[in-house]
């Protein structure tokens, strides 16, 4: 799909136009202002995938080296699985003491050991690799699996669709305008509204393992949807009246 034409396609018109006229000084006090705006709906084409590994030992020590095993397992299968050195980083890691949960919400928690935090990150532009990526991972000892996608097409749609809108705001200013017996005149001011292009979430299954009853669990079936963002616009023109 092409960068344009899915800018265009996703179009929807959000129009809300007003128009504000004095009748004193015509020349600064009279102006229509207008909005428009455009729907992107792209189909992502890279993915982060991020595993945490936690282990949970009676000492600070012996939390970080179980950790340091079970996270060089994850990334290893995570190179098997086919992803490249530069593919896969490490993030956050963590080591705190841990303090369970008491049952009676009025006593005071008690430290039992410590546990150790790390987040191994994969990152691919080959979006159906993250079905046997997450298995692999969690197979390996990851206790936690969340997915980030994106496009790399979104800047260049979001700069489309901006156009789109603004020919809409205008075209409506320029309505109201000849409506109202005159005509637009310069413009006054210009804004894009709405969110930054957008990223989209997924989090898989947690598992502590991925092995269940002995049987290994088949890859998760992943079906990303599009990633939207809505882009708005509203532009002040001056409204210039006609000969009456």
């Amino acid at each position: 799909m092409k960068v344009l034409s899915a800018a265009v396609l996703g179009l929807l018109p959000f129009l809300l136009p007003q128009i504000a006229v004095s009748g004193q000084t015509p020349s600064a006090a009279s102006e229509i202002s207008a909005s428009g705006s455009a729907l992107i709906s792209l189909r992502p084409d890279h993915v982060v995938i991020s595993a945490t590994v936690q282990t949970r030992e009676r000492t600070a020590a012996a939390a970080s080296s179980e950790n340091a095993l079970v996270t060089t397992a994850v990334i290893a299968a995570l190179r098997k699985a086919g992803l490249s050195a530069g593919d896969v980083t490490t993030a956050d890691f963590t080591v705190e003491q841990y303090f369970p949960r008491p049952s009676d919400p009025r006593e005071m928690p008690t430290p039992d050991g410590f546990t150790a935090h790390v987040v191994v990150r994969a990152s691919t532009d080959n979006i159906d690799m993250a079905g046997n990526i997450i298995d692999a991972a969690l197979s390996a000892g990851a206790t936690r699996i969340s997915l980030q996608y994106s496009s790399s097409k979104m800047m260049a749609s979001r700069r489309g669709a901006l156009d789109s809108a603004f020919q809409l705001a205008r075209a409506e200013a320029a309505a109201l305008a000849q409506a109202a017996g005159g005509s637009l005149g310069r413009l006054l001011s210009l804004m894009p509204n709405g969110p930054p292009p957008a990223v989209m979430y997924e989090v898989a299954a947690i598992r502590l393992s991925g092995v269940a009853g002995g049987m290994a669990s088949p890859p998760p079936t992943l079906a990303p949807g599009n990633l939207t963002a809505n882009v708005f616009v509203t532009g002040r023109w001056e409204f210039v009246p006609g000969v009456r």
